[in-house]
């Protein structure tokens, strides 16, 4: 029997128990994740788990995605999830021109292809796990070893894009807070693809068409990022730090012709920053700061992204008319007053709460350059997602242990305290174009923004944060503590808030940060309220802020 034969031969099903034993890795790069795999005892291979094997074997392989999911869930909806993969399967190859094949056995032993001993290869040895999220996935002893024996590969290859979960039921573990479930808690912090509203519709109705179309052009950039990173470890030699970089209490020495693993670089060293944490940034050669104008993008999107964001504007302006009209229009008081507006631009925000946080800035733009508060306008996100040349370096300098942060950082200034408000529609537009919102690293964000703040010669000092959510950089958190991040977050933040010349306002759309001491909760439609009122406070008579 030919190996295209064994292919489509069909086996009975095979016990229950035996098929947890064996839902180990077999193969799965060497030595380089011997620690994660599970072992498969005595267990003498089926036909089927030898065909398994075979597949893993063959010398030409083509992009593979395992798709982990309980059968009863199949089952019950007729072959529904069966029905998905294979249109899946066929989405990914019209758009990408190649063949993509998951691995879908019904008899539930899905291992049997991963990825060779280094991720060094073309773009053809790509693996994926795709999850299908259902209350049962949660329960079932073979999809939580899938789960984390993927996440482990993750986290020895360094390549944390291997699981694409697919949010197919609505689960009550995912809405625990916070979650208890480790696995919750992974899938979570992840981007998914939500199905819920697919479920029930056929797949030719256009909806379902057009979600399978962005499933899998999410697969073809992930296929894509990956090549990338292969080539990167593959062909990059180890680069040199600068001094500036390279941290001065470190006796590590680093040797251009091998690849030697680049000394860790303390973010904050110099005289008068924030405390020494444990924070670390593997290099800062990437990083960039850059003016929103040099985004704005083509005529077409600058025009269409600031018709956008006028029609928000002028919405709020109508809606809240009165209160506009109720602000004071000329300086009570002789302080001068300095302003930062910090604004997260993570993907998480994309749509609404997007566009509300632009229009409600230039609100307060066009308000505080009226009474003579002086603002500056920043923006923080990543060049990348989920890592980026930061990420490709350390793999080119064979993936140290505990590197840091693993992201090329991008600071937008949407305006300076220098620029005035005439060209601030088409800055603040930029948030609202595609491909900007990717990843969050607030920590280093803050004291960016206090820096710039602190240079201004105010009576006072005013630092406003505007973000929905904790600090996310998948390449990051794939290769140190998984609060690594939030501890940063968490550190600066104290900092700022015990520091006597600033005043610091954390603001959280649509949840409560827990990062800060003295947070607010606001709605999307609502981001610019609480700052209006507090600094029309502060521009008051005195007798009238005590009344």
């Amino acid at each position: 029997m030919s190996l295209w034969d064994r292919r489509n031969y069909q086996e009975p099903d095979l016990d229950r128990e035996a098929e947890v034993h064996f839902c180990g890795l077999l193969l799965l790069c060497g030595s380089l994740l011997q620690g994660a795999l599970y072992t498969t005892s005595s267990i003498q291979l089926t036909v089927l788990q030898r065909r398994s094997l075979a597949w893993t074997l063959m010398p030409s392989r083509k992009p593979i995605a395992f798709l982990s999911y309980v059968r009863n869930d199949d089952d019950h909806d007729l072959g529904a999830i069966t029905k998905l993969r294979e249109r899946l399967e066929g989405e990914v190859k019209v758009q990408s021109g190649r063949p993509f094949e998951i691995f879908q056995d019904r008899n539930d032993i899905r291992w049997g292809q991963f990825w060779d001993e280094r991720i060094t290869d073309s773009l053809s040895e790509a693996t994926f796990l795709i999850p299908i999220i259902t209350p049962s996935f949660f329960q079932s002893v073979a999809c939580r070893k899938e789960f984390d024996a993927f996440r482990k590969m993750e986290q020895t290859l360094g390549v944390p894009r291997l699981i694409l979960p697919l949010y197919y039921v609505t689960c009550d573990q995912l809405g625990q807070t916070p979650p208890s479930d480790p696995i919750v808690k992974a899938i979570g912090e992840r981007q998914w693809t939500d199905w819920r509203s697919f479920r029930f519709k056929p797949f030719d109705d256009h909806d379902v068409r057009s979600a399978l179309a962005t499933l899998a052009s999410n697969i073809k950039s992930s296929i894509s990022e990956i090549n990338s990173i292969a080539v990167a470890a593959s062909s990059a030699r180890p680069v040199i730090e600068s001094e500036k970089e390279i941290n001065p209490d470190s006796t590590k020495v680093v040797v251009a012709k091998l690849p030697a693993v680049l000394p860790r670089i303390p973010q904050w060293i110099e005289a008068g920053r924030p405390p020494k944490s444990e924070y670390y940034v593997f290099t800062k050669k990437f990083d960039e700061i850059i003016n929103a104008i040099e985004l704005t993008g083509s005529p077409d999107d600058l025009l269409q992204s600031n018709t956008a964001l006028s029609t928000e504007v002028r919405r709020f302006k109508k809606v809240h008319a009165r209160l506009l009209k109720s602000l004071v229009s000329s300086r009570a008081t002789a302080e001068s007053i300095a302003v930062t507006l910090l604004l997260d631009n993570s993907g998480s925000l994309r749509g609404r709460p997007i566009a509300c946080m632009a229009a409600w800035v230039f609100i307060l733009d066009e308000w505080c350059e009226s009474v003579g508060i002086k603002l500056e306008i920043l923006g923080y996100t990543t060049r990348a997602w989920k890592g980026g040349q930061s990420r490709d370096l350390w793999l080119a300098n064979g993936k140290p242990t505990s590197p840091g942060r693993l992201n090329d950082l991008r600071h937008i200034v949407y305006k300076s305290f220098e620029e005035t408000s005439e060209n601030s529609l088409a800055r603040l537009s930029v948030m609202l174009r595609e491909g900007l919102l990717k990843e969050n690293i607030d920590g280093e964000a803050l004291v960016w923004a206090c820096d710039r703040l602190e240079k201004q010669g105010a009576d006072k000092h005013i630092l406003i944060v505007i973000s929905d959510g904790a600090p996310v950089d998948d390449a990051t958190l794939s290769v140190n503590p998984s609060n690594f991040l939030e501890k940063h977050l968490i550190s600066m933040a104290e900092w700022l808030e015990a520091k006597p010349n600033l005043e610091f306002l954390p603001i959280g759309i649509g949840f409560k940060p827990k990062y800060y001491r003295d947070a607010q909760e606001v709605k999307p439609d609502e981001i610019g309220l609480p700052i209006l009122w507090r600094l029309n406070a502060l521009l008051q008579p005195a007798k009238e802020q005590q009344s």
